[in-house]
């Protein structure tokens, strides 16, 4: 579940901020404590070490 929801996160800060959605994809998913650590593949490209905010993932699913 959670990682759906940092895809659709994500997805939709790329778009806004880039003007293009990827095909995104979360591999080990840690939770850091107010944090997420995941590996992000965008299309083809993975990055290691990405994170994201827990604050940023509950406002963004206060809004949908």
């Amino acid at each position: 579940m959670t990682d759906q929801l940092i895809i659709r996160y994500l997805e939709q800060h790329y778009k806004k901020h880039f003007g293009r959605i990827y095909k995104i994809r979360i591999t080990q998913l840690k939770d850091k404590g107010y944090y997420y650590e995941f590996n992000l593949w965008k299309d083809n490209v993975v990055t290691i070490g990405e994170s994201v905010l827990k604050i940023d993932i509950q406002l963004y699913e206060d809004k949908i």
